[in-house]
């Protein structure tokens, strides 16, 4: 069975990077012959080593929309069994129906998000133009869709596609902590200022505006008092850095420290001791899988479809406005340290139980065997459309 993916295989592709990159890894490391498509974008080449044993091909593209005449020749080349879609809205969407028009060969979809209906009214004329030509022959074309969770399951029925879903969420692969890591911080709350992180791609959907709005008032508030920070990491696609900056030489309690990876981002996350992500719209958002897997207590809004979460006691609920999150701001710098340790150890047990790679990699094998061979057992994660949806 050999599988190729199209998706974006550089940093400056965000979360889906991650996703697609660490997917393909557990696939490889569980057997699977992987090969991923990605365009060619600044710096790329060192990004494409992070992704070894994963085979990757690069071609030029150009515009946002990705448009390349290399792309459909290479996949031929390849001749795969099946062609997996990661994220829409581009040329590969119309590559990926060509081709499995062409050759018959089994499609399978996932829109990380992009189906949710607050994305849909994003630069709605274009994704209206994208769906009338080719986007929905496309989706429908799909032997199956993968969704990240139920609410996006429920999304893709809303459009009216009744194609075959898999719901298999995003992985993590759980950092060594050591036996002293959750004592250590609990001994040095009282003497030292608090870390609250934010961390992810910087755009008006992250709600990332909306949280330094609440910041300003929770600063006004609290004076000298605070004794916590906000520190704000992650990549502008919004040209919002203006706007952090700004803040920053306005409140010494807001850092913002751009992109962090590798080592970088192990050390952010091992030295705070929240982490918010207060969005609008998400698909399954791996920046809170890895707060969870450094045993952080999270504030999330319910749109990042992780409602595991507040089940669970390991995320604090909190809508996408300023005043929703200094409301939640207030509860957190109030909470005593062995309270926010259990939040943080319950995300931990949850991440452990429920969202490793390995799993991921397996229930996604599962589908593709399903796709390639429909006599087989219809897998669990599968769930196929009824006149209820």
């Amino acid at each position: 069975m050999k599988v190729v993916k199209l998706g974006g295989v550089t940093k400056h592709s965000g979360g889906l990077y991650f996703a697609v990159k660490e997917l393909a890894n557990s696939l490889v490391k569980l057997g699977s012959n992987i090969t991923v498509f990605g365009w060619k974008e600044k710096d790329y080449k060192s990004d494409i080593d992070s992704w070894r044993p994963v085979k990757v091909v690069t071609y030029k593209a150009v515009s946002k929309f990705k448009f390349s005449f290399e792309l459909l020749p290479l996949i031929s080349n390849k001749n795969p069994d099946i062609i997996h879609l990661h994220g829409l809205w581009n040329f590969n969407q119309l590559i990926s129906l060509l081709y499995s028009l062409r050759t018959n060969k089994k499609l399978i979809i996932s829109p990380h998000g992009m189906m949710d209906e607050w994305a849909i009214q994003q630069s709605v004329l274009k994704k209206k133009l994208i769906s009338f030509l080719y986007g929905n022959a496309t989706i429908r074309r799909s032997h199956c869709i993968h969704a990240l969770c139920k609410s996006e399951y429920e999304s893709i029925r809303k459009l009216g596609f009744k194609n075959p879903i898999a719901i298999i969420p995003n992985g993590i692969d759980l950092p060594d902590l050591a036996d002293q890591y959750f004592s250590s911080k609990k001994m040095s709350f009282s003497i030292r200022r608090k870390k609250l992180v934010f961390l992810g791609r910087m755009h008006k959907k992250k709600g990332l505006l909306e949280l330094l709005d609440a910041w300003r008032i929770l600063c006004q508030s609290q004076g000298d008092e605070l004794d916590w920070e906000l520190v704000i990491a992650g990549w502008d696609d919004d040209n919002l850095s203006k706007q952090i900056v700004k803040n920053t030489t306005e409140f010494d309690s807001i850092t913002y420290i751009g992109s962090v990876f590798g080592s970088d981002k192990d050390h952010l996350l091992r030295s705070a001791d929240a982490f918010i992500l207060p969005s609008f719209s998400e698909g399954l958002p791996m920046s809170v899988l890895e707060a969870w897997s450094y045993g952080l207590p999270v504030i999330m809004t319910e749109h990042c479809n992780l409602h595991e979460g507040f089940v669970h006691n390991a995320a604090i609920k909190v809508e996408p406005t300023k005043e929703s999150i200094y409301e939640q701001l207030l509860k957190i710098i109030a909470c005593t340290p062995e309270a926010l340790l259990s939040i943080g150890v319950n995300g931990r047990n949850l991440v452990e139980s429920k969202f490793t790679w390995d799993k991921v990699g397996r229930d996604m094998i599962s589908v593709y065997e399903w796709c390639l061979d429909e006599n087989r057992q219809i897998p669990d994660c599968i769930q196929l459309y009824s006149n209820r949806d």
